[in-house]
């Protein structure tokens, strides 16, 4: 049995572009989560600021927020208003999801020939 050196770094490669795959749809996976999570904490008034809480994935990287424009006044509070956090014990009650992550991924594409 002979192999290659390029039939192994094709291999390789291939590889490696599942597990970034993999990792992106975990990852998605974990902040549609993380946004749910959210939605269910957040303190509603007229509703808006749930119904602008979203989840974003570019590459590797997940962006959880809020686009209204008090959502940061309602999450840390301000001189004369209480805190009233709804996305960081969203993320807190995802860190375990968080922290497995990159397993989950790689057992993902392990089981793949």
């Amino acid at each position: 049995m002979r192999i290659e050196a390029t039939d192994v770094l094709r291999r390789l490669a291939r590889k490696s572009e599942e597990y970034r795959k993999a990792l992106s749809e975990e990852l998605d996976r974990v902040a549609s989560g993380i946004e749910a999570t959210a939605k269910q904490l957040v303190p509603i008034r007229t509703g808006y600021l749930w119904s602008t809480i979203f989840h974003r994935i570019e590459g590797l990287t997940a962006r959880v927020g809020a686009a209204a424009h008090y959502a940061a006044y309602v999450e840390f509070g301000t001189s004369r208003m209480a805190a009233r956090p709804y996305l960081r014990p969203a993320l807190e009650a995802h860190r375990g999801d968080l922290r497995e992550l990159p397993r989950r991924a790689f057992l993902k594409i392990s089981r793949s020939p």
